[in-house]
Formats: C-alpha cells, structure tokens, sequence
C-alpha cells in the first residue's frame, strides 16, 4: 500500500493509475453488454423466456441452498424459517417454469420497478460521479431507465410477452453503452 501522507499530488496519482487499471474491464463489459442488449432487443420473445427461465431456476437453486443451509448449519430457533423461506423459493421456481404466462406478468410488473428504482439511482450516481465528463452518459442512463419503467406500466398487461425482453435488451444496451463511455473516458486520464 501507498502511504501518501498530507501530499495530494501523490493521492491524485495514486488514484489516477487505479481508474485506469479498471478502464479495460469497464469498456469489455460495456461492449459485452451491449452486444448482448442488442440481441434481446432484436429477439423479444424468447428474451422475455429467458429472462423468466433464468429467474426460475435461480429461484429452485436458492431454495436447494437454503434447505441445506437450514439441515446443515442453521441454529434451532430459524431452523423452521430456513426450511420454508427454501421451500417457498423453490416452489415459486417450479410455478414459474410450469406456468411461463403468469410468470411473465409477474416478472413485469417486477421489472417495471426495478427500472424506475435503477433509473434513480443511475441518476444519483451520475450527480455524484467526480470524473471529469462523466456525467452525461449515467443520466441518460438513468433517464432512459425510468422511461422504460414508465413504458412497461402503460402497457401492462397486453405487452407482457414481448416488452420484458425488449427492455431488458434496451437497459443492457444503454448500461453497456455507458459504461464504454465511462471506460474510455477513465483510459483518457
């Protein structure tokens, strides 16, 4: 570790090398995240099949965890609490992938919060962000989170099929998008 003591000429170097040590990582992510938004948006149905599937098998995965954790090492008193917060994920994995319809209008309007809260903090982030240009992209990102928020609520439930995974590829791509920016702007430093 640097000890940089009160001179802030080394501090500001110091973090300078450590932003642009994680610029690649950013911009590969970025460009991977876009590509795959690109795809979702170009393939909304079976995008939105995806995204429901992929929620229920983690949700089947969690609970098998959760009921050895609950058999293996859980103490008495929560035991019993383990065992039904295990079953019940893995029983809400199984309805999903049994019933994909109802899942799909349950994971939409689940999604159309997750946009509006996204959309807000991408915002926040991109108020507090501290690097020099780095502002823009994160709230446009931001913005076009809440809107999507805003576009799945208008048209729930008709849209249900496709619009999860249209949005989902629209987010990826914006969120992508942004984070190449941020990481090109970091290699600049």
């Amino acid at each position: 570790m640097v000890n940089l003591g009160p001179d802030n000429e080394k501090f500001r170097e110091h973090a300078k090398e450590l932003l642009k040590a994680k610029a690649g990582w950013m911009l590969a992510l970025g460009i991977v995240m876009s590509i795959l938004g690109l795809l979702a948006a170009l393939m909304p149905h079976l995008a939105t099949l995806a995204v429901e599937a992929v929620v229920a098998y983690l949700l089947i995965i969690g609970g098998i965890f959760t009921l050895l954790k609950a058999f293996r090492g859980s103490e008495e008193g929560t035991k019993l609490m383990e065992v039904v917060m295990g079953l019940l994920y893995i029983a809400v994995g199984v309805l999903l992938i049994m019933q994909p319809a109802e899942g799909i209008l349950a994971l939409t309007l689940i999604l159309a919060a997750y946009f509006f809260i996204d959309g807000i903090l991408r915002l926040v982030i991109a108020f507090r962000s501290t690097v020099p240009g780095g502002r823009f992209w994160p709230a446009v990102g931001g913005i076009c989170s809440v809107g999507l928020g805003v576009i799945i609520v208008a048209g729930y439930p008709f849209d249900a099929a496709w619009i999860l995974g249209l949005l989902v590829g629209i987010n990826l791509f914006f969120a992508g998008f942004a984070m190449t920016a941020m990481g090109i702007k970091l290699k600049q430093l």
